[in-house]
């Protein structure tokens, strides 16, 4: 806002330019690559997508825990109001489908409840399965 003028402050403001919050990776990680980060084993997906063009599920097979976003309490927005680019809903089932393929005894999701044992896996014997090949 300018300092003078008609769009200037109505009262004058002590406040300068914030400091930004974005913090850059210093590791970038590729589908698949696994890597020990303070002594845990961790794999790292990105190749499927929900909402987001940039979209990592984290897998620590020691523990049998995932991490994902892929998981959500309903159905993806698959299409974007402002405007984006098509988003495939076979896309985020492949993903899915890998997550299941995983087995975890602890699913935590950004978007759900997590999830803690296999027994509790809402998918066990749906159409959704990872046995299911009838889907693409």
């Amino acid at each position: 806002m300018p300092d003078e003028g008609p769009d200037a402050w109505v009262a004058p403001i002590n406040i300068g330019e914030p400091d930004s919050a974005f913090v850059p990776a210093n590791t970038l990680v590729d589908d698949g690559q696994e890597m020990t980060v303070l002594g845990q084993r961790m794999q790292f997906f990105t190749k499927y997508g929900t909402d987001d063009k940039f979209h990592t599920t984290v897998w620590l097979p020691d523990r049998e825990i995932l991490l994902t976003t892929m998981l959500w309490s309903s159905p993806p927005q698959l299409y974007s109001l402002r405007g984006d680019s098509f988003r495939d809903p076979r896309e985020w089932i492949a993903g899915l489908r890998q997550n299941l393929d995983l087995e975890p005894e602890v699913l935590v999701s950004a978007a759900a409840r997590p999830l803690v044992g296999k027994e509790k896996n809402p998918n066990q014997g749906s159409d959704c399965s990872a046995n299911n090949n009838s889907a693409p």
